[in-house]
């Protein structure tokens, strides 16, 4: 049986109460969980006492009901609450270490653009003296076959 200022009530806690049902025996459940249970159990109980009484048993029951329900509400807004700190930290960590990659990731781009730079003035700067190496080299070959002076060629070029 539902009282009708019970009747309204949200979709979550309605799962949150049929969660709550089935924690009434279980160790693992939390204390506010399981005496939202148990004033569940007692609800559906049919009420074995007339008069005033029971009337006043009912709305001590619903009572406790319904501070157990605010009780829970205001556990799951702190829980609620909890992560979305957690996210918003988390967050904030991420977009830090983003920073920090791009600005890593930047360095590098740089540095290797340095070292191409520097690798092509070496290589211009090595490969200018060793043509003109190679080509007097070459010239005095020539010259040197032209007087017949043999003796003074290397045999293994």
């Amino acid at each position: 049986m539902v009282h009708p200022d019970d009747s309204g009530r949200d979709e979550g806690m309605s799962r949150l109460i049929a969660a709550s049902r089935g924690a009434r025996r279980s160790s693992i459940a939390s204390p506010q969980v399981r005496r939202m249970a148990d004033l569940e159990a007692d609800r559906d109980q049919p009420a074995r006492r007339p008069g005033r009484r029971r009337d006043r048993d009912q709305l001590a029951r619903r009572h406790e009901r319904k501070l157990a329900e605010a009780e829970l509400e205001a556990l799951r807004r702190r829980h609620s609450d909890e992560m979305e700190q957690r996210v918003r930290l988390r967050t904030a960590e991420l977009a830090q270490k983003n920073e920090e990659l791009t600005a890593a990731k930047e360095a590098t781009d740089q540095a290797m653009k340095q070292q191409e730079i520097f690798l092509s003035n070496v290589a211009h700067d090595l490969r200018t003296p060793l043509t003109i190496v190679i080509g007097f080299s070459e010239d005095l070959l020539r010259r040197a076959r032209k007087k017949g002076q043999d003796a003074f060629i290397p045999t293994s070029i």
